[in-house]
C-alpha cells in the first residue's frame, strides 16, 4: 500500500490511497486534440514528463524507455504492441551532490545517538533515489499486448566510500493503468526496490495501481501478469563514531514488496455486470483472435451459446526483502552485539472480475430455437507477496576463549501480504426464440492467497544470547463470489412465430 508519495494523483474521483512523487522536467510533448490525432512512439524514443494525445500507439517490435516520470494522456486509446520499459534509478543524469542536498546529514560518520535511538527517519522515500514512475490514462481502451516494465531504485551501495552509511535503497518505479476498460496479454511489472548502503534499510518495491475493469486472455502465469516489485536488499549493522565514542549500528529493515491495488472506474455502471454498452461495444470491437474467448455473442441459433466470457486480471503482491544482521560486539569494552533488522512486509493483491460471457442469439424471423448465453469469465486470483525473514542478532565479543557481552535480538518477519481472489464475470443473456435460450452461467471465482510471513532472526551469540524474534504473520486470504446467471433478455413475439 502506498502513501509514501507526496504528489497525489490527478483526476481520480474515487479515493485511492496513493501518491505519486513530484516530476522532473516537464518535458511535455505536444499533441492536439483533433479526432486523428496520434501519437506513434519512435523504436528506442526516451520519454518524460506528458503526453496529451487523441490515442498513444507502441508498434510491434518497437522498446520505448522512460527516462523520467511520465504521464500519457489519451483521450481515446493506449495500445502498446511494444514494450514500454522504465530506465532505473541507477541509469538517471543525477550527480551523487544533487543528491545529497535531498538527505538529513546522516551519511558522515559523526552521526547522533539520540537520533539513532529516537528512530531514523525514512530516507527510501527520497525523489532523488526514485526510479521513474508512469502513469497509463485512456478515455475508453487501454490495451497491453506488450510489456511493461518498471526500474530500480538506486542502490547506495554505489555511492563513493564513507558516503553510503545509513543511506536505503531508493523505490522501484510505480505503474498506473487508467481507464474503462483495461485488456493486459503481457506482464506488468513494477520497479524493484534498490540495495542499501551500510546499516540501511532496502528500498521499497513499486506498487501496480488499477483504476477500470481488467481482463485478460493470457492464463500461462497461474498467479497474474500484474505484480508489484519486489523489496531491495538491506545491509549489515556496522559500528559508528558518535562523537569520540563508537557505537553499533543495528543491521538494516528490509524492503517491503509492492503491492497490485484495484479500483472501479467512475465511468463504468456498477451494476451486477459491472459494464456500460459502451463496454461492451469495446470488447466485441477488439481483435482478440476468433478463439471465442471474447465474450461474443453466439452466431448460430440453438446451437452454440455465446463465448465465454475474458477473465479477470490476476494480480500478485511482491515479496520482502530480508532483515539485516546487527553489528558484532567489537571490543571487551563494547562487547554487545546489536539487533538484526526487520524483514520487509509481502505485498498485497486484489484479483479482478471476469469479464459477461456473449449474448445468445435470438432466432425470431423464421422461428428456431434461441442461443444460450455464454459463460461469464473466471475471476483473477490475489495473490499476497511473502513477507521477509526477520536479521539475525549481531554476536558478542569473542576474547579468544569466551563469548563476553550479550548477543543483539534477531529480527522480526515480515507479515505476508492480503491475497483476494476476483468474482467470476457475469453469464451472457439468453437468445429469445421459439424456444428461448437459457441465460449463460456465472464465471468461476478467483483463488485468494495470503502470503507466508517470514521467519524471525535468530538472536546473536553471547555470554548471554539474545532473543529471537517473532515470525510474521499469513497473510488474509479470501476467494471471489461466484458469477450472476445471465439475463433473461427479449423474447419473441407471438406475431413472429405463433402462439406460444
Amino acid at each position: 500500500m502506498g502513501t509514501y508519495r507526496p504528489k497525489q494523483l490527478a483526476a481520480i474521483v474515487i479515493a485511492v490511497p496513493f501518491f505519486w512523487i513530484e516530476a522532473g522536467a516537464a518535458n511535455a510533448v505536444p499533441c492536439t486534440f483533433a479526432t486523428d490525432a496520434d501519437f506513434v512512439a519512435a523504436d528506442g524514443a526516451e520519454l518524460s514528463g506528458e503526453i496529451v494525445c487523441q490515442s498513444f500507439h507502441v508498434p510491434a517490435g518497437h522498446t520505448v524507455f522512460i527516462v523520467g516520470d511520465l504521464v500519457i494522456d489519451a483521450k481515446d486509446r493506449i495500445e502498446v504492441h511494444g514494450e514500454l520499459r522504465v530506465r532505473d534509478a541507477a541509469a538517471m543524469p543525477r550527480t551523487f551532490s544533487e543528491i545529497s542536498l535531498e538527505i538529513p546529514a546522516l551519511s558522515v560518520e559523526a552521526i547522533n545517538l539520540a537520533t539513532i535511538r529516537a528512530g531514523l527517519p525514512d530516507l527510501r522515500l527520497v525523489p532523488s533515489l526514485a526510479a521513474p514512475n508512469l502513469e497509463l490514462r485512456a478515455g475508453s481502451l487501454l490495451w497491453l499486448h506488450g510489456p511493461t516494465t518498471g526500474g530500480r531504485g538506486a542502490s547506495a551501495v554505489d555511492w563513493p566510500d564513507g558516503m553510503d552509511l545509513l543511506v536505503p535503497g531508493g523505490q522501484g518505479s510505480s505503474i498506473l493503468l487508467h481507464a474503462p476498460l483495461i485488456v493486459v496479454e503481457a506482464p506488468v511489472l513494477a520497479g524493484v526496490g534498490g540495495s542499501a548502503g551500510r546499516a540501511g534499510h532496502g528500498g521499497h518495491g513499486g506498487d501496480v495501481i488499477v483504476v477500470g475493469t481488467a481482463l485478460t486472455r493470457s492464463h500461462a502465469e497461474p498467479h497474474g501478469v500484474l505484480a508489484g516489485g519486489a523489496g531491495g536488499a538491506s545491509s549489515a549493522g556496522v559500528w559508528a563514531l558518535e562523537g569520540e565514542d563508537q557505537v553499533p549500528l543495528p543491521g538494516g529493515n528490509g524492503g517491503n514488496g509492492g503491492s497490485v491495488e484495484s479500483h472501479p472506474h467512475p465511468a463504468v455502471f456498477a451494476g451486477d455486470a459491472g459494464f456500460t454498452v459502451d463496454l461492451a461495444v469495446l470488447l466485441e470491437s477488439l481483435p482478440l483472435a476468433a478463439s471465442s474467448a471474447n465474450g461474443a455473442a453466439a452466431l448460430d441459433c440453438g446451437t452454440a451459446p455465446g463465448a465465454v466470457g475474458l477473465a479477470g486480471t490476476s494480480m500478485t503482491g511482491a515479496t520482502g526483502s530480508p532483515g539485516s544482521q546487527g553489528a558484532h560486539g567489537q571490543s571487551a569494552s563494547q562487547p554487545n552485539g546489536a539487533p538484526g533488522g526487520t524483514g520487509g512486509s509481502g505485498g498485497n493483491a486484489t484479483g479482478r472480475t471476469g469479464g459477461p460471457g456473449g449474448a445468445g442469439q435470438t432466432c425470431c424471423s423464421p422461428p428456431a430455437a434461441g442461443s444460450a448465453g455464454g459463460q461469464g469469465g473466471p475471476g483473477g486470483n490475489g495473490t499476497g507477496g511473502v513477507g521477509g525473514v526477520g536479521g539475525l542478532g549481531g554476536n558478542s565479543f569473542y576474547d579468544g576463549t569466551s563469548w563476553v557481552g550479550q548477543g543483539g535480538n534477531g529480527g522480526n518477519g515480515g507479515p505476508g501480504g492480503t491475497g483476494i481472489g476476483g468474482d467470476g464475470g457475469k453469464g451472457g443473456t439468453r437468445g429469445g426464440g421459439s424456444i428461448p435460450g437459457a441465460g449463460g452461467p456465472g464465471g468461476t471465482p478467483g483463488n485468494g492467497t495470503g502470503g507466508a510471513g517470514g521467519g524471525f532472526g535468530q538472536g546473536g551469540v553471547g555470554n548471554l544470547n539474545g532473543l529471537e524474534g517473532s515470525t510474521g504473520g499469513i497473510g488474509g486470504a479470501s476467494g471471489g463470489g461466484h458469477g450472476a446467471q445471465g439475463d433473461l433478455g427479449s423474447q419473441c413475439s407471438s406475431l413472429f412465430w405463433g402462439p406460444k
